[in-house]
């Protein structure tokens, strides 16, 4: 069992800090969009994308760790949660820092729920200034003739461009 348990503190050891790193890109993520620099996010995205592979992957071996746990315990693996897990007397060895690690996988995860949800209001809200500008342009170009020294900005606007 001394086997088992360091597995599954390696595993999720692994998942918190492939879901810290997302934590962190996705805070970058969001500082790009606010300074405007969306196009410079794109490296940021794929390595969030990696991450996430990662973070499946580890998940699976967990699942894989919690079943074999489960069965050398005698315990239905699909009931067995992380508080459960903390009360095996078998895990005794490892329950201090089990408890810290899923206590800080759900706070992490709480993050990245959070972050998601600002960098989601920022698109939203960037998306609708730019329908606003779109529809005013469309506006104007609908009922003055384009170019017409009627318009605020006809000033600007060069026929030969």
């Amino acid at each position: 069992m001394p086997e088992l348990s360091a597995r599954l503190l390696d595993v999720l050891k692994e998942t918190l800090e492939c879901e810290e790193r997302i934590c962190c890109l996705m805070e970058q993520h969001k500082k790009l969009l606010i300074a405007g620099r969306e196009v410079t996010a794109e490296s940021i995205l794929d390595e969030i994308q990696q991450l996430c592979s990662s973070v499946s992957a580890s998940e699976s071996r967990r699942e894989a760790v919690v079943r074999e746990i489960a069965e050398v315990e005698g315990l239905d693996p699909t009931a067995l949660t992380a508080n459960k897990l903390l009360e095996l007397p078998s895990l005794l060895s490892i329950r201090e820092e089990l408890a810290f690690v899923t206590t800080r996988l759900r706070q992490v995860v709480k993050g990245i729920v959070q972050l998601r949800d600002e960098i989601e209001a920022l698109a939203l809200h960037a998306k609708a200034y730019s329908d606003f500008v779109l529809s005013m342009l469309q506006q104007n170009a609908q009922t003055k003739p384009y170019g017409s020294a009627t318009l605020p900005y006809s000033r600007f606007i060069s026929v030969r461009t």
